[in-house]
């Protein structure tokens, strides 16, 4: 980016901020990497288009926002480093259009001291869902401490990987405040997902030393977890307690969960595997090895608890009898709410996860002695070794993976994998 000024007088000057980015055919634009020239290049292309990042490593002090439907995208696979160093909320700001979908894909976005999220999704009435792919988010325990938000239900994530160097961070957070309608509208687990866009979908991820919140399932979402792996990485969530809405509900399936017991930093102090606060779902076909060292000793792979029987928050009252608001095992059906019960079933690997360990909140804000055991009964609130009834799957892999935009990316040559093959140059670029 150039500012370039023509003086007239002594008095008078104008001066015209031009911009670097260029228009490489009819559906691209080249940004110089930059996030106020990548931001300009955005707001010049038509829903539809690509803005490309050149292969480079760019440190961005400053957020950009995408709202019109394009695909932003590095050069290729691993060639485009984004060092968040942004005072920013939010480095890049995705609200989804209602025109086209929103494509992200081919960034590594690195904390470099910046602060909030890396990367923000935000719906809309009658929006396209946003697609986010071939991507790589790390943290460092400080500064960023989330590397994605999922405000809305809808869009599919994949091929992405996430780490925290051993820190506890946030990967995703699925959390949906605007989604009020996901708590009185039906389930759509599996194939009820008729048009494969009223959950959010996540496939062949890899979470790497998030130990205690790689994916956080929160207000309203409708989330899919499939095909992944969990190394050294949890899945938690958040009820009706804390949070305002609560999760709604929550399908796990085919993923790897990893556990290292020793050597070098590990072990990590991971308390569970998945950390269930509310909601429905289902838990299946998972290798779920036991959580056992000599320095933490032996811990469930499963959790469950109820919190707004003894935790106080700002939501709702705290809850004395049967069923809790929104807890495990609870949804709605048909014209109101209802039980709906957890199924976990097909899982292997060692772990104890046919008894999931039920747990208090410490201490007793409410006073009023009430326990979660109580409240979580297995064969009414949640089964083990049982098939939900009439389940099926969504399609994997998901259906929108093929929905990328068709426009030719110069200096990219695609294999058939899918995978870029060009080279990565060494522009570097600051913006102050």
């Amino acid at each position: 980016m150039l500012l370039f000024c023509l003086v007239l007088s002594a008095l008078t000057c104008f001066c015209e901020t031009i911009f670097a980015y260029n228009r490489v055919d009819r559906g691209t634009f080249q940004s110089d990497g930059s996030a106020r020239d990548t931001q300009a290049a955005i707001n010049a292309a038509p829903a539809g288009s690509v803005v490309q990042l050149p292969n480079g490593s760019y440190t961005w002090r400053s957020g950009i926002t995408i709202n019109n439907g394009i695909w932003l995208r590095g050069q290729s696979e691993g060639g485009v480093t984004l060092n968040n160093d942004s005072g920013a909320e939010t480095l890049i700001t995705i609200r989804e259009s209602p025109v086209q979908m929103t494509q992200v894909s081919f960034l590594r976005v690195i904390d470099a001291g910046g602060h909030g999220i890396h990367l923000t999704v935000v719906g809309s009435n009658g929006g396209k869902p946003v697609l986010l792919h071939n991507c790589y988010f790390e943290t460092k325990g400080a500064g960023v401490y989330r590397s994605i938000e999922w405000q809305t239900n809808g869009g599919v994530i994949w091929n992405c990987q996430f780490y925290s160097n051993a820190q506890d961070n946030s990967g995703i957070a699925f959390k949906a405040p605007s989604e009020s309608k996901s708590w009185t509208t039906n389930s759509t687990l599996g194939l009820e997902d008729a048009s494969g866009t009223k959950n959010t979908y996540v496939e062949d991820c890899s979470f790497k030393d998030l130990f205690l919140q790689a994916i956080d399932f929160d207000d309203n979402s409708r989330t899919v977890v499939r095909h992944c792996v969990f190394d050294n990485s949890a899945i938690t969530s958040h009820g009706q307690d804390t949070s305002l809405a609560g999760t709604r509900h929550w399908e796990v399936y085919q993923n790897n969960f990893i556990f290292t017991a020793s050597g070098g930093k590990y072990p990590l102090n991971l308390n569970y595997f998945f950390y269930i606060r509310g909601g429905t779902g289902i838990i299946s076909g998972n290798r779920i090895p036991d959580i056992k060292s000599q320095m933490w000793g032996d811990k469930s792979e499963i959790l469950m608890t109820v919190f707004n029987i003894r935790r106080r928050g700002n939501q709702i009252p705290c809850q004395t009898k049967y069923p809790a608001a929104r807890q495990i095992g609870q949804s709605f059906r048909n014209g109101g709410p209802g039980t709906e019960p957890v199924y976990i079933w097909g899982n292997y690997g060692g772990g104890n996860f046919n008894n999931p360990g039920i747990v208090d909140w410490q201490p007793d804000e409410c006073g009023q002695g009430q326990l979660a055991a109580d409240y979580l009964k297995r064969g009414r609130d949640y089964f083990t070794e049982t098939e939900r009834p009439g389940y099926s799957p969504y399609p994997y892999p998901h259906p929108l993976r093929q929905k990328t935009f068709s426009n030719s990316v110069p200096g990219t040559e695609r294999n058939a994998s899918g995978r870029s093959r060009t080279g990565h140059s060494e522009r570097q670029r600051r913006d102050q």
